[in-house]
């Protein structure tokens, strides 16, 4: 009596899981040091926290698993293929495909940091598709050489499956999965994971937020809040902040206030009084009768931390002029209202939370007031409307880093990383000053970035 052909595939789809799980754990700690100290997020600690985070991991992982599977299943049978080597490629390509999404999420955190929503992302290209993704091809490159290892790794193991099934027919012989029910199964998996998700995101935030970092918790989660928007107003329950009116489609988070009609729009603080208006945009002003003044130089530091000035290290000033200029001055505290370069420096040229395409800013006001503006930026400032934005067009003397593309220090021509150097602004404003011969008094903005994303190039230097 010959023994019946072990069922592989549930070895192969306990494998995936585990590689899954196991890549997911060191992506987060590595970005979110979620099993220690905790970055940008939670963290968990303890055999009970670390426990419940991969159960229900499993389960959020299973369903996709489950679903990809199906999918490889299904095409291996319109090919014919045999049975072991069908549960090998759908063992490794479902596991390759959740395990690639994790080294893409690291890459590209290493220089975008906590900005991988793809909204966000474009907010920082300016609102440019075609900027976003070139930068994020940037960052990518070092894949292209994983992948073809790892399509190599595929090949040696479908030749190693090859051999297998020669040596042992009973292995090749290894039932597949019933589709219908390997698919329900995943089904089950994801609403239990959907579940574990909607009861942590109130009860555990920690396990929350661990589970929605993974891919397939980011996969199940939107396609639950998706399913739970049943007003159609694009936020459903897993929406941060929740709808707070599931059936009406005029109610959500950040729905327009219509001040004393009764109705609190947006769920926060209830409804606008009466007489409430929202401000217009400011008109570009007029000159006024009180020209000149003393001049001003507005220099912007691209990304620098207020906190390092006063700071000492080792005994010694970490920002010593920027000391020196705070004590023989005024120093005061601002705060940016979002962490990204076009809307932050928008808002700081118009003074107003939201810029507007039509709004008048600081180049506006100082040539109301017989001023020469000047504007020199060691970044490209001509991305989408910011040019609009900013007031850049009306500056009598203008330069960014297009000028000098052969003296960038970046290695990418993309629109949102083009850089040059703070000696190649300053030796440009320097020139500029030598030449000019005005009697008007001068507003000058200089922008520097080397403190910004890479923080170090040849150009740097080695004050340390």
């Amino acid at each position: 009596m010959t023994r019946a052909a072990p069922a592989v595939w549930r070895w192969a789809f306990a494998a995936s899981l585990a590689a899954v799980a196991a890549a997911d754990a060191i992506v987060l700690d590595l970005v979110r040091a979620y099993f220690g100290s905790g970055y940008n997020g939670f963290a968990i600690a303890g055999a009970g926290q670390i426990g419940a985070f991969f159960a229900g991991g499993a389960l959020l992982d299973a369903a996709l698993l489950g679903v990809a599977w199906c999918g490889v299943l299904a095409g291996a049978r319109l090919v014919r293929a045999r049975p072991l080597r069908a549960v090998t490629a759908a063992a490794l390509s479902s596991a390759a495909l959740l395990i690639g999404v994790d080294l893409a999420v690291y890459r590209l955190h290493r220089v975008l940091g906590d900005i991988l929503e793809l909204g966000v992302l474009l907010d920082l290209a300016a609102g440019s598709w075609r900027n976003a993704l070139g930068q994020a091809a940037q960052d990518l490159p070092p894949l292209a050489l994983l992948g073809a290892l790892v399509a190599a790794g595929i090949a040696l193991a479908f030749a190693g499956v090859a051999r297998l099934e020669r040596w042992s027919p009973r292995l090749a012989a290894t039932p597949l999965p019933r589709l219908r029910g390997l698919a329900a199964s995943s089904a089950v998996f994801a609403v239990l994971g959907a579940g574990a998700l909607a009861w942590s995101a109130h009860s555990a935030p920690a396990l929350a937020f661990g589970w929605s970092e993974k891919p397939a918790g980011r996969v199940i989660r939107a396609l639950a809040d998706t399913a739970t928007d049943f007003d159609r107003d694009g936020y459903g329950e897993f929406s941060e902040p929740r709808d707070p009116a599931a059936l009406d489609p005029a109610i959500h988070p950040y729905a327009v206030e219509i001040p004393g009609n009764g109705v609190d729009e947006d769920g926060v603080g209830g409804d606008l009084p009466i007489g409430f208006a929202v401000p217009e945009p400011l008109a570009v002003p007029t000159p006024l009768p009180r020209p000149g003044g003393p001049s001003v130089v507005l220099i912007f530091l691209e990304s620098f931390r207020g906190d390092l000035v006063g700071m000492r290290l080792d005994g010694h000033p970490v920002t010593p002029n920027l000391d020196r200029l705070a004590a023989s001055g005024t120093a005061t505290t601002a705060y940016a209202h979002l962490p990204i370069t076009w809307a932050a420096r928008g808002s700081l040229m118009q003074g107003r939370v939201v810029p507007t395409p039509d709004g008048a800013t600081l180049v506006d006001d100082f040539l109301a007031r017989g001023y020469e503006v000047a504007w020199f930026s060691g970044q490209h400032d001509g991305l989408a409307e910011e040019d609009v934005r900013l007031g850049t067009e009306r500056a009598g003397t203008f330069y960014d880093a297009r000028q000098d593309i052969a003296a960038r220090t970046t290695r990418s021509l993309q629109p949102i990383s083009l850089q040059v150097s703070w000696k190649t602004v300053t030796e440009r404003v320097r020139s500029y000053l030598a030449a000019r011969h005005s009697e008007a008094p001068l507003f000058l903005y200089v922008n520097v970035v080397d403190t910004h994303f890479p923080y170090w190039h040849r150009e740097l230097d080695d004050i340390l």
